[in-house]
């Protein structure tokens, strides 16, 4: 096994890469006019692939449910989603994505060819890009 050092060292360097990530998204959004942050704006992307509850929700992003309560509630009064009732079971209150929604995705995409991550990895040939994106799933399975 690796050193506990090098583990530190490559933990340090995807938590860099994480906020440099968050903070280009941040700057994106902040330039939109939609008025919302990086916490909803994943939200609204989640949602995109299918509707989810907030216990579903919370679950997927491994957040706790109170967290998720305040980027809702700001999601819904812009009306960029909204709740539904479940017709099979209907305790639950999937939440749904809408087109006001769709439309902040459409216009603020996750990443941008501009952002300080996209141009560094322009600088790996291919076989180095599929390399990081072989290592980075195999450390999610």
């Amino acid at each position: 096994m690796d050193s506990l050092q090098e583990i530190e060292n490559i933990r340090d360097m995807i938590i860099r890469l994480s906020r440099k990530l968050r903070g280009s998204l941040k700057k994106r959004l902040a330039k939109s006019g939609f008025g919302i942050m990086p916490l909803p704006y994943n939200l609204l992307a989640l949602l995109a692939i299918r509707n989810l509850t907030l216990q579903e929700i919370a679950l997927e992003m491994e957040i706790n449910p109170p967290t998720l309560v305040a980027a809702t509630d700001i999601l819904e009064n812009k009306g960029f989603l909204k709740r539904t009732v479940d017709m099979k079971d209907r305790r639950r209150t999937p939440l749904q994505i809408t087109k006001a929604g769709h439309a902040v995705l459409k216009k603020v995409p996750k990443v941008s060819k501009s952002d300080s991550f996209a141009v560094s990895l322009s600088r790996l040939d291919k076989t180095q890009r599929a390399q990081l994106l072989n290592s980075l799933t195999r450390l999610l399975i």
